[in-house]
């Protein structure tokens, strides 16, 4: 049931953040990359699918320390990833080092877009 609960959280704070500020989620540069028809099915899909799966297909779910645990190291392993690009957003040698190698910064440069004044000032 925890599934359903993130399916929608992460459907709504999407959808609600970019019908306020599209820049913020979405930048319009990205509409040639990713179409909004792509965009709906990522964001909006999961939701659907996710209650179909819920009514129509029963599910064993695992003892409560280990389901506890298995989302602990997922929150863990997503706010590591988090921070390791805010480190490479806010460090000058990483990000020489990125752009020499790959097209990295140019990717980071969108990440939630919250980094924006950091890049403003290497960039």
């Amino acid at each position: 049931m925890l599934f359903i609960v993130l399916l929608q959280f992460v459907s709504v704070v999407f959808w609600g953040v970019y019908s306020f500020d599209r820049e913020l989620m979405f930048p319009a540069v990205l509409d040639s990359f990713f179409p909004t028809w792509l965009n709906h099915a990522v964001h909006t899909a999961p939701v659907i699918f996710g209650l179909f799966e819920h009514l129509f297909v029963p599910i064993t779910y695992p003892r409560p320390l280990i389901g506890a645990g298995i989302l602990a190291g997922g929150t863990a392993f997503y706010l590591s990833w988090y921070k390791l690009a805010s480190y490479c957003c806010t460090s000058r040698a990483l990000i020489m080092l990125c752009a020499q190698k790959t097209s990295i910064p140019s990717c980071i440069k969108w990440l939630y877009n919250s980094f924006k004044k950091n890049l403003e000032i290497v960039f």
